[in-house]
């Protein structure tokens, strides 16, 4: 191991060196090795080093050149070029952009630079939350004390921007052109897990639109493979529940069959969940699975309309 060469950093969820954390070799002492990594010096175990960037969630690799994808501004914008420095996180990637470095989900990235803006989504385009909510409940059966109309919430271009893009340190992607329709979660005994900053994760659950499946779900949470033997969508990498933080990926699974409206328009329909810590597995960027239904929670039903 010759001084001044660069190595990674490969043992993942070390709190203190981000995953895939390249540095020069300053000097060796036994076993150890000193090294100046982009997150500052530390004396680490040679056998976690390697010569060559470890493989990181997404298929990415540390100093790999990529775009966004999505539009955050204060931290960066569709089209902007960034550099991988790492991964601090399961499901996050440590991005630099125009200098300062953010933890972001794989999912809000591409290694080539998109074409098209990014749509621009404002109040006139999206429905009015009350109308939808009162439509959901004719169609479901479900109740007014079933929702909390104060934390109803359209997902527009100007809203999504500036939001922030973790919930309980992972990252997540905002769903734009969604209509958030609140859930009542007082059967909880506190809303601890909801804290942006010290909550449950955010992740998204498509479903098909059908009335028994909406009305089990928010009356009494998930169950796995659906409550029945084979799950709808089959189980590849095992039984329990999945769900995503990228909502286009959960839209593959509500596309079957969406709610209609009064006006017989066409919305897609998506479970806004919070799912505990460390309950659950990281197959891929976009399949999470969570073995007991319980560690998932449901709060809020998310409606776009399926030709937006």
């Amino acid at each position: 191991m010759p001084l001044g060469s660069d190595y990674f950093y490969n043992k993942a969820g070390d709190s203190e060196i981000p995953f895939g954390d390249k540095g020069e070799l300053l000097g060796r002492d036994g076993d150890h090795c000193v090294i100046k990594f982009r997150s500052g010096l530390q004396r680490v175990k040679r056998k976690r080093l390697s010569t060559s960037p470890p493989r990181l969630i997404g298929g990415f690799k540390t100093d790999d050149e990529v775009f966004a994808i999505d539009t955050a501004d204060g931290r960066w914008r569709r089209g902007e070029k960034g550099k991988v420095l790492g991964s601090r996180t399961p499901g996050t990637l440590q991005v630099r952009f125009s200098g300062d470095v953010h933890d972001t989900p794989p999912a809000a990235l591409s290694k080539k630079r998109p074409r098209s803006p990014s749509p621009d989504i404002s109040d006139s385009d999206m429905p009015p939350p009350k109308l939808l909510e009162q439509d959901l409940r004719k169609k479901t059966g479900l109740l007014v004390r079933h929702f909390n109309p104060n934390f109803h919430f359209s997902y527009t271009s100007y809203n999504v921007r500036g939001m922030t893009r973790k919930r309980g340190g992972e990252g997540f992607i905002p769903p734009l052109g969604y209509t958030k329709l609140a859930l009542n979660v007082d059967k909880y005994q506190n809303d601890g897990w909801l804290s942006k900053s010290r909550g449950w994760h955010l992740v998204y659950h498509g479903t098909r639109c059908r009335p028994c499946i909406i009305k089990s779900i928010v009356l009494e949470g998930f169950k796995v493979s659906g409550g029945k033997t084979k799950a709808a969508n089959g189980s590849f990498f095992g039984h329990g529940v999945y769900c995503t933080p990228n909502p286009e990926k959960a839209e593959q699974y509500a596309q079957d069959q969406p709610f209609i409206n009064r006006d017989e328009d066409s919305f897609l329909v998506l479970f806004l969940c919070r799912v505990r810590p460390n309950s659950y597995e990281i197959h891929t960027s976009k399949h999470w699975l969570v073995k007991n239904p319980r560690d998932i929670r449901p709060y809020g039903i998310l409606l776009k309309d399926a030709n937006m």
